[in-house]
């Protein structure tokens, strides 16, 4: 009976250590950001940049976008926000489901800041550990540029500078 007890622990102990080398094995592998389609390494060279913007448009790495978008450190969207009023925890919902986790994500809210965000919100997003930053559409472009070129996890929710152009 002893001997029956020794072995289930000697048993226990042989397959925890298994599992704990599978699972350091997994940490150790180069894990892909599904959300990006690159490595999750500092220095990747697809990182996304807006390497030009006007009234009603961007130019996101060799892309022109003719709308609001969502840049990630490396893809973007499009998002469907175009004014600042609709900036709400459902038009900001994707920055939380990210991996690895985006530390900050600046909102641009075209020429000018009309107001500062609802404080629920910010609380919210800090809560999932993002900081929420309001500015420009310059600035929000300029310091995602910078922030994501030196490899940290940012993103970016920027509204167009004069809004979407109306064919009526």
């Amino acid at each position: 009976m002893i001997f029956r007890k020794c072995s289930k622990l000697i048993q226990y102990k042989y397959m925890n250590n298994i599992c704990v080398n599978r699972f350091n094995n997994i940490q150790s592998r180069n894990i892909t950001d599904i959300m990006g389609g690159g490595d999750t390494g500092q220095g990747s060279s697809d990182r996304t940049f807006v390497r030009g913007y006007g009234d009603h448009a961007f130019q996101v790495n060799e892309t022109l976008v003719r709308n609001s978008i969502i840049l990630l450190p490396t893809s973007y969207f499009i998002w469907k926000t175009i004014k600042f009023d609709e900036i709400n925890e459902e038009s900001l919902s994707i920055f939380p489901l990210l991996f690895p986790t985006i530390e900050m994500v600046l909102i641009g809210c075209g020429e000018t800041v009309p107001q500062r965000l609802c404080p629920n919100l910010v609380k919210k997003f800090r809560s999932y550990g993002i900081v929420l930053e309001i500015m420009n559409t310059n600035a929000a472009i300029s310091t995602f540029n910078v922030l994501n070129g030196e490899g940290r996890n940012v993103g970016a929710a920027v509204l167009q500078v004069k809004g979407p152009i109306c064919n009526e």
